[in-house]
């Protein structure tokens, strides 16, 4: 949340702020606060320039946030190295995709995510299916992956 608010005050445009930049500076700083990851695992980020509001940019930050924690807690047991993989596209309808995704241990084939006793990943699909009103499918072959897919329409600029 501090990274939004700084965007916001050293931006030009009060309302929308480059997703893509910020997703990256939160994903490094979020690799960086872990030092059980230096030099075991690369981030790899491959970001278009995708203006959204702030509505939109908060949470999507908590749903990257969680989903790198997450990965930096269990799929890299022990000393084992790896990579994250954040990408960020638009499409012509509008559409913003976002894949998090790691080379890790993965998880168990029947993966889910509503039968989870944690508060993290339950959370984050809550925040994509209904505060942003998109969609997110999991992947668990080679690791995990996670795809969401949203619009930047839920909102208007206020400024």
């Amino acid at each position: 949340m501090a990274l939004v608010h700084q965007k916001l005050y050293s931006s030009n445009n009060l309302s929308r702020l480059d997703l893509g930049e910020y997703l990256n500076e939160l994903a490094q700083m979020v690799m960086k606060s872990s030092p059980a990851v230096s030099g075991r695992l690369q981030l790899h980020t491959e970001m278009c320039n995708v203006p959204v509001l702030f509505d939109t940019a908060i949470p999507i930050g908590l749903v990257v946030h969680e989903l790198i924690n997450n990965t930096l807690k269990y799929a890299f047991p022990g000393d084992r190295e790896g990579e994250v993989r954040i990408s960020l596209t638009r499409d012509d309808s509008e559409g913003i995709e976002l894949k998090v995704s790691d080379n890790g241990i993965g998880f168990f084939a029947d993966f889910n995510v509503k039968e989870l006793n944690t508060l993290g990943l339950p959370l984050v699909f809550s925040m994509v299916e209904d505060q942003l009103k998109g969609s997110i499918s999991v992947t668990t072959k080679g690791g995990m992956s996670y795809i969401i897919r949203f619009k930047d329409d839920l909102y208007e600029e206020r400024v």
